[in-house]
């Protein structure tokens, strides 16, 4: 059995290391999916949350892949595997992750609200 978010949510804060405004939606992905990260400022260029992504994590996680950067992804990627989701799409619109309240408690409390649901081969 896998898990991924009920339904898509969305939350606008402040990338930490650029003081820009960055939007960030979470939604629902099919078994077998994974953690992506889809930068929807460089037309939804896909970024999976694996370890062979990993450049640098020298005050704060940044993922890089084929020269594309995400960075200060620990926070969500904290409360999305505390939460147990397997399977979700992340669209973000920056190269930073808003740092909201600087701990991963806004993006649980986000993903409560929208619901976690449980899925299983036949639900794609």
């Amino acid at each position: 059995m896998q898990r991924t978010i009920r339904k898509p949510v969305h939350v606008k804060g402040t990338g930490l290391h650029t003081g820009c405004a960055v939007s960030l939606n979470l939604k629902p992905a099919p078994v077998g999916t994974g953690i992506v990260f889809r930068r929807t400022d460089l037309q939804g260029f896909e970024i999976e949350a694996r370890r062979k992504w990993v450049s640098r994590v020298v005050l704060a996680t940044t993922l890089m892949k084929q020269g594309v950067m995400l960075s200060t992804v620990e926070d969500l990627l904290s409360a999305v595997y505390a939460l147990g989701l397997d399977n979700h799409f992340i669209e973000i619109d920056s190269l930073v992750v808003p740092i909201l309240d600087g701990s991963s408690m806004p993006f649980v409390e986000l993903i409560y609200d929208a619901g976690i649901q449980e899925q299983t081969e036949d639900s794609n």
